[in-house]
């Protein structure tokens, strides 16, 4: 090879692709940091090294990006080992991954910033990534995990905001965790130098403990926690201003109370919106569509998820894949109003969109929600096939409160199929009202927790008293029934109170007071049409259409009205 060819070879044998600026960038011959141009030295004998056909493989049809044959490469870096001081090398990878970052390639410029030992580099990648998102993909926390793994502990514990990011990212996991990384960065705090050593800081430490208390069961903290980050952290911090709102949204929920609770979720939504992320706004006004519909407002519910998609399409954002989590809301609000053709469809669209992304609550709501729209078509053998997948990513992502909601579902659903005795099996025979009360931490989940796990058990035994007319099976409902309708009266849940109204008629027409049973069914249909509810009659199928039947021809018109419409619907 000519001299000056294997001169220019041996250096940039640390880069696993290159080119022209980049090569000058790794030889010390830019000019102030300033990229050089396409007619650069490196430019030049790239292309009279690729002109030889030696060693090179174009990446790009431009012939900009290079990298070296395999075995070629191996040989130099392992010559530039053997011949190069290690602080040389470390100043070539410098130098390489100072390039990478001026260029927006952060991965790169953080494995050169690693090979360089360069930590200051690598921690200021690792702060640009984080302040990339908030509400980040799966994808985007592991790669943030990875690259704080692969720096030194000390170098972590010795600044503040690098041990909020590893507490931030183990609370989605891990809460003890979370809790020793908050104290490492408090006690970093107190050390720092400014600007880390300020109010603003300090208000991202109190928003981390407000996190943590809402995880952990504690709501007072929380608030407090939450109203602490507030004064502390800088109006323009609209992310995590955003975030903190919604742990408070989640506190209010734990205290019971949903007002407060939509305000704050609201608000998430507002700073979100105002912070400029095109997305950040589906997950709080997702939250505040489910609140609405658990306060009997599915009116208003579908006005907010019809408001947020189409702000979405104005931002040019209508297409993004988080919009499944508004779609999804949408879809289930569909589903209770029995449009079930717009609802598969909604359903539908929000799984296609959830696939997009690696998000495990995401996916398992929207699987579940279009589980829900087949089995309201009467497709319960295709509800039960999607249902199991929520539940094996519930597993492998120890989302442990879903397991029993969804095992509650597969019992609905096999009552539906006609199989009993898997019915029995997998809702068992006791209440799983007191249960409830751990899933006021999310809309959602309380949503599915009255739905689902706070009903199967006496919809089981109203179906074996059907099959079998044991009158154990009745006596256990009613006792079943009767806290469930108190509890729905006590917190004013308008779907759970017609639901408890429903399934308590069934059961006195079961034991011949039809009477009684009409006037009950009379006062469920006056709340779900004041609602706008309708499968909290249908999911009952035919025990509730013979109920119906009866009402239309007995009852007063205003009731008859009512049943023959649910009649035409079934």
């Amino acid at each position: 090879l000519p001299a000056h060819i294997q001169a220019f070879l041996l250096q940039p044998s640390i880069l696993e692709r290159l080119c022209g600026p980049l090569c000058d960038a790794v030889l010390g011959l830019e000019a102030d940091g300033a990229d050089t141009t396409d007619a650069a030295y490196s430019q030049l004998l790239l292309r009279e090294i690729e002109q030889r056909n030696l060693f090179l493989v174009a990446l790009d049809d431009e012939r900009r990006w290079y990298r070296y044959h395999q075995l070629f490469a191996d040989v130099l870096r392992e010559r530039l080992a053997r011949g190069v001081a290690r602080a040389d090398i470390a100043q070539l990878h410098r130098r390489a991954g100072q390039w990478f970052e001026r260029h927006n390639l952060h991965a790169e410029a953080f494995r050169h910033a690693l090979a360089a030992q360069d930590w200051e580099l690598a921690t200021r990648l690792v702060e640009h990534a984080s302040s990339a998102t908030v509400l980040g993909t799966m994808q985007h926390h592991q790669t943030l995990r990875s690259w704080l793994e692969a720096l030194p502990e000390q170098i972590v514990r010795e600044r503040p905001r690098l041990c909020l990011l590893r507490a931030r990212l183990a609370l989605l996991t891990d809460v003890a965790q979370a809790s020793e990384w908050a104290r490492h960065a408090e006690q970093a705090l107190e050390s720092a130098a400014p600007p880390e050593a300020t109010a603003s800081t300090r208000g991202e430490i109190a928003a981390l403990r407000t996190g943590l208390a809402a995880s952990q069961g504690a709501a007072a903290e929380a608030i407090q926690h939450a109203q602490q980050a507030l004064a502390d952290l800088d109006a323009a911090n609209s992310g995590v201003r955003s975030e903190v709102m919604g742990y408070l949204a989640r506190a209010y929920l734990m205290q019971h109370d949903p007002g407060r609770a939509a305000k704050a979720f609201a608000e998430m939504a507002r700073l979100a919106r105002r912070g400029g992320g095109d997305t950040g706004t589906f997950v709080p006004e997702a939250n505040l569509a489910f609140l609405q519909r658990l306060q009997g407002q599915p009116f208003l519910a579908s006005q907010t998820c019809q408001r947020s998609l189409e702000q979405a399409a104005a931002r040019g954002a209508g297409m993004a894949p988080d919009a499944a989590w508004v779609l999804a809301a949408r879809a289930d609000l569909l589903r209770e109003a029995n449009d079930l053709d717009a609802a598969l469809a909604c359903a539908s669209d929000a799984v296609a969109r959830a696939r997009q992304l690696a998000v495990p609550n995401l996916s398992l709501l929207c699987t579940l929600v279009l589980a829900r729209v087949h089995a309201a078509r009467g497709d319960a053998a295709q509800a039960l096939a999607l249902a199991g997948e929520p539940r094996v990513l519930g597993e492998q992502f120890r989302v442990v409160a879903l397991q029993p909601i969804l095992q509650a579902f597969e019992a609905q659903l096999a009552i539906q199929s006609g199989n009993l005795a898997a019915a029995a099996a997998l809702a068992g025979a006791e209440s799983a009202l007191p249960q409830t009360a751990r899933y006021w931490i999310s809309p959602i989940m309380v949503t599915y927790s009255h739905e689902h796990l706070a009903i199967a058990a006496a919809q089981v035994l109203l179906a074996q008293n059907r099959a079998s007319a044991d009158a154990r099976h009745l006596q256990l409902a009613r006792e079943l029934i009767e806290p469930l309708a108190a509890y729905a009266e006590r917190e004013k849940l308008p779907w759970l109170r017609a639901k408890s109204l429903v399934l308590e008629a069934l059961a006195d027409a079961a034991r011949g007071d039809v009477p009684r049973a009409l006037a009950l069914l009379s006062e469920a249909l006056e709340l779900a049409a004041a609602h706008g509810f309708v499968r909290v009659l249908l999911d009952e199928g035919a025990p509730i259409a013979a109920l119906l039947t009866e009402l239309a021809h007995a009852g007063d018109a205003r009731s008859a009205a009512h049943a023959t419409a649910l009649l035409a619907a079934l």
